[in-house]
């Protein structure tokens, strides 16, 4: 017989009406239903004596009413103690056991929203509606967004409320919930990292390689752009610079824009056919001219 089935025999003879048979003693047992979460494994089983127990289930004897034990899962498991479901029935192995996992989850939920409730009962008008919005979406999704946890535990903080950060669950599903929980600050994420099951450290671990290493190259990128930018300005600079002298440099045209109609300085007619401009002079002036002279 092991040292611990040895320490539960005694143990169980000594608080049962039956002092002899264990196996008999172990018939006036059954699981009241009670369970108590300790938050940290500091615990002994008062059956096996088993140390570093989180959770208490309360046993109670049905001979001897007023004898109650507080013992571990492993020991209601081992000695076979009555179970019985919300129903009254009696329930046995896979059965036993969710039912047992399911008082525990119900009992970490009660302890966790006690906390909550005391949070809400000092925070202002305005925080109470976060929280009671943070509250129906845990309701919703039986998990808490990353996001609303940092911001409900910042709270908790600010108030000196007392919280166990394993008694909140996380909702991780959908690539969303992840990247929201890998963007937060350091100070954030330490507050949210312990609220994860071992499942989800070991995919935001994996995912938090791949999302560093994404920055890196998104930094580089960054850079790059950011040089190709600053070469481009300077050139446009220097470009509008050389722009800028060349017109200052730039002789005049010596093209002249003459007007159509002048007047002519000999006959004072004012007409398109004249024939120089500097005198005026029209081209029928200018043909007596040329006439006389001949």
């Amino acid at each position: 017989m092991t040292r611990w089935r040895n320490k539960a025999k005694i143990n169980l003879l000594k608080h049962s009406n039956e002092s002899q048979d264990y196996k008999k003693a172990a018939n006036e047992w059954e699981f009241s239903g009670s369970v108590t979460d300790h938050i940290v494994s500091n615990q002994i089983c008062q059956l096996c004596e088993g140390e570093n127990l989180r959770y208490h289930f309360e046993v109670i004897n049905r001979v001897k009413k007023h004898n109650s034990l507080m013992v571990g899962s492993s020991c209601i498991k081992k000695f076979d103690i009555t179970v019985y479901d919300e129903s009254g029935e009696e329930i046995f192995g896979k059965q036993r056991d969710y039912f047992l996992k399911k008082k525990i989850d119900e009992k970490k939920q009660e302890v966790m929203l006690d906390q909550v409730r005391s949070l809400w009962k000092k925070a202002s008008s305005y925080d109470q509606s976060l929280i009671e919005y943070y509250v129906k979406c845990y309701q919703r999704e039986n998990a808490f967004y990353p996001e609303d946890l940092a911001n409900l535990f910042g709270l908790m903080k600010n108030f000196d409320i007392e919280f166990a950060p394993t008694l909140y669950k996380v909702l991780l599903k959908g690539k969303s919930n992840l990247r929201s929980l890998l963007n937060m600050s350091k100070n954030d994420q330490d507050r949210v990292l312990p609220c994860l099951t071992a499942a989800q450290k070991k995919r935001f671990s994996e995912k938090k390689k791949i999302f560093e290493q994404e920055k890196i190259k998104e930094q580089k990128l960054r850079d790059t752009r950011d040089e190709l930018n600053s070469s481009l300005q300077k050139k446009n600079k220097k470009i509008k610079m050389i722009g800028s002298a060349f017109k200052k440099h730039e002789k005049p045209s010596s093209f002249v824009d003459l007007p159509e109609y002048l007047t002519c300085s000999i006959c004072g007619d004012y007409t398109d056919e004249w024939a120089t401009f500097n005198p005026v002079k029209c081209r029928k002036c200018l043909d007596d001219k040329f006439s006389k002279d001949k």
